[in-house]
């Protein structure tokens, strides 16, 4: 039966999706073995036409090429669920990406995120994380490259 979680429960999921965050952001992506279930399915649904990025399981989603830019993410507005030991949440997100070599080149993003969540023996862990674009500003190149490499690097919606 869906309902509320414990005040317990949803402070360690919103610090789940903060370490989320803090992984991207500080370039530390071995620490996002502590976020995601292995199996977990991630995927970036962009704007317009621009089909959708998926990654199956947490090892393709570490074995990505590097990302050509910097990060700052914040999240707000966060929302669950709960069902035993599975929830489902969301919350707000805000990304800024820049290029190192040129901090004014920059991309900003809102969105998004629409999780499912499995509790295991060691806590929390995100199985299905979807981020939906809302809006967007700036150049996209600083984020995806060029339009080939973000072809290239997604596998349908």
């Amino acid at each position: 039966m869906a309902g509320r979680l414990s005040p317990a429960d949803t402070i360690e999921l919103t610090r789940l999706t903060v370490r989320y965050a803090h992984a991207i952001d500080r370039d530390q992506p071995e620490l996002l073995r502590d976020v995601f279930t292995e199996d977990a399915i991630i995927e970036f649904h962009l704007l317009g036409d621009v089909p959708a990025i998926r990654f199956e399981g947490l090892s393709s989603f570490l074995d990505r090429p590097g990302e050509p830019c910097r990060e700052q993410h914040f999240l707000s507005n966060h929302e669950f669920e709960a069902d035993g030991d599975e929830a489902t949440g969301s919350c707000y997100l805000q990304a800024r990406q820049w290029r190192a070599e040129d901090p004014t080149d920059r991309y900003v993003v809102g969105g998004r995120y629409e999780d499912r969540y499995r509790r295991l023996a060691t806590g929390w862990r995100i199985a299905e994380r979807r981020c939906y674009f809302m809006w967007a500003e700036g150049n996209p190149a600083v984020l995806f490259g060029d339009a080939a490499d973000m072809t290239a690097r997604s596998t349908g919606s």
